[in-house]
């Protein structure tokens, strides 16, 4: 079987999902090719180039502010080709019906497709019917088929390196945020794990969790052996690489793990590494851990300023106080901090959002970022937003990408005017910031 994934690039080109599912599909002795196609494609183009390809089923990975493109796409490539056409990714994991009812779109893949799509595969070789496959979706007769899903996969250590070579990794490398979070050379991105414990209402964490429900534990995480044996050949295959990117939902979760690989990590490798982590879990033994490893820098959300707001909206339940000792704990051991903020949220005042700024001024962080809040599907303030008006269903279909500060909520509590000031103002504190290190702003794209 031959599959051909078309993603709809941004800034970064560097997909661990797809990379993920090329790697397992490449395993059983089938064939993967990546097209990337941006907004500037016209369709003549995106035909041309699909006409240039052969592939027996079209793969169109998708996260909701991709959706409006993959839309045109899908429809494009229709007039190309009769292969079955699938939609996989967190915008059919959570606003199936929208996508299945597009005219084009055979099938979609809700939550880990691993599983799903190497069942597909063998399908379409068997000339079999792939009704019947967990987590998909498939359009059969003139009705859908509407499957559960299969349980989560416990032992990541039977799971495939990632493909990157299938993005010409080698390449990206060479590219600040082509491949990496931050606008750096030669970074590497990896993770030991999958899933997050934490419930917060801006992420989807929790519509995975109810998806989930009874059919394994979402936080999982690769032995300490296979997840250096996958750094040790990277390393021999890659000899360039200067920083490793773990792109875990929250680093080291298990502090047994934890312990266990900054031992041997600190063995082995010389090479530092980011990560994030979450500010209650940086606890002086987290942080002497990391630090002991060779962890250069580490991502904290902060996202708003208010221990109540937080506590109640966000379902962050952490104090301002113990938020500053979890940037102070990494900042004394050597460990540069990054602090990550939203503005724009549900009900948010302008005197809220000064006191976030007034908090980052008292972190002190080495890196300061600001994003202008986006509901997304999936989340428990997607659907706070759309109960509130803030947010019509129906926007689900065209959420833009997040980096556009003049795209926000509009609501009551603040005015367009003054949201554009206090973005001013957080930008002001992080050209400060920058100033204070004497270093431009090392920026930021989300993974």
């Amino acid at each position: 079987m031959r599959a051909l994934f078309v993603e709809h690039a941004f800034d970064k080109l560097f997909s661990a999902g797809v990379a993920a599912l090329s790697a397992t599909l490449k395993r059983d002795g089938h064939d993967v090719e990546l097209l990337r196609v941006d907004h500037h494609v016209s369709e003549a183009e995106y035909r041309r180039e699909l006409r240039a390809r052969t592939f027996d089923l079209l793969a169109f990975p998708c996260m909701s502010f991709q959706w409006e493109g993959v839309k045109r796409f899908a429809a494009w490539s229709r007039a190309v080709t009769d292969a079955p056409i699938v939609v996989g990714g967190y915008h059919p994991t959570f606003w199936p019906e929208a996508v299945i009812a597009h005219p084009a779109v055979d099938l979609l893949c809700r939550g880990q497709g691993e599983g799903a799509i190497l069942d597909l595969a063998r399908t379409l070789d068997s000339h079999a019917d792939p009704s019947p496959i967990e987590n998909l979706w498939v359009k059969s007769n003139g009705a859908v088929v509407r499957n559960e899903c299969r349980p989560l996969i416990s032992d990541l250590d039977a799971l495939p390196p990632w493909d990157r070579e299938l993005f010409g990794i080698e390449s990206l490398m060479e590219f600040t945020s082509a491949a990496s979070i931050f606008h750096g050379r030669h970074h590497m991105p990896a993770a030991a794990g999958r899933g997050c414990p934490y419930n917060c209402t801006y992420c989807s964490n929790h519509g995975l969790m109810t998806l989930y429900r009874g059919k394994g534990k979402l936080t999982r995480t690769r032995s300490v052996a296979a997840f250096l044996a996958e750094l040790r050949g990277l390393l021999a295959r890659y000899p360039q690489i200067e920083m490793f990117e773990f792109w875990d939902e929250i680093f080291g979760v298990d502090k047994h793990w934890l312990r266990e690989f900054s031992s041997a990590y600190a063995a082995e490798f010389d090479v530092p590494f980011c990560a994030f982590l979450r500010v209650e879990l940086a606890t002086d033994e987290v942080a002497n851990l990391l630090a002991e490893a060779g962890c250069r820098l580490v991502l904290f959300g902060v996202e708003e300023g208010s221990e109540e707001y937080r506590k109640r909206y966000l379902n962050r339940r952490m104090s301002n106080r113990v938020i500053v000792d979890g940037f102070r704990r990494c900042r004394e051991r050597g460990i540069e901090t990054v602090a990550l903020n939203m503005i724009g949220l549900p009900y948010e005042t302008a005197g809220v959002i000064r006191g976030t700024i007034e908090l980052n001024r008292e972190i002190d962080p080495d890196i300061l970022c600001v994003f202008i809040f986006q509901a997304f599907p999936g989340t428990d303030l997607f659907d706070l937003c759309v109960r509130e008006g803030y947010v019509p269903p129906y926007d689900a279909e065209t959420i833009p990408w997040i980096e556009n500060p003049n795209v926000h909520l509009v609501q009551e509590s603040i005015t367009h005017d003054e949201l554009m000031q206090c973005y001013r103002d957080f930008r002001d504190l992080q050209a400060e910031i920058e100033r204070k290190r004497g270093r431009r702003f090392m920026g930021v794209t989300p993974c």
